[in-house]
This record gives structure tokens, sequence and C-alpha cells, in this order.
């Protein structure tokens, strides 16, 4: 009997599936890409010191280092 590797997903299952991921990608990016640059001005409007946008930006980062392994 001959192995032949299994299907596990059809041909356009898979085409959804990477269309409706890079959706979620480009979408998140593109909000971050938004709210970055604008962040720290609203911020300094708020009274914020540079010590705490920075902390704003390390806590985001932060936070996903810590997550991401229990994410996956």
């Amino acid at each position: 009997m001959p192995a032949s590797d299994p299907v596990l997903i059809s041909e356009t299952d898979r085409r959804l599936l990477f269309i409706s991921l890079y959706v979620a990608v480009f979408s998140t990016m593109l909000g971050i890409g938004i709210v970055i640059p604008l962040l720290p001005r609203f911020a300094e409007t708020l009274g914020a010191s540079g010590f705490g946008i920075g902390m704003i930006f390390s806590s985001f980062a932060l936070s996903r280092a810590f997550a991401m392994p229990l994410l996956y």
C-alpha cells in the first residue's frame, strides 16, 4: 500500500483562512499605525511625561511578550 499524504484542508478553505488572517493582521497593523503616532501627543495633552509615554508603549510590549506563550 503506497503511503500518501492526507489532505487535511481543501484549497478553498485554505484560501479563505489566509484571506481572513491577512485581513485580521492588516487591520491590527493599520490600527496600531494610526494610534502610535498620535498617542504621545494625546498623552502630553493629559499631562503625561516622557517617562509615562514610554511606560505606555513598554507595558504593551511586555504584556504581549508574557501572553504569547500562553496563547500558543
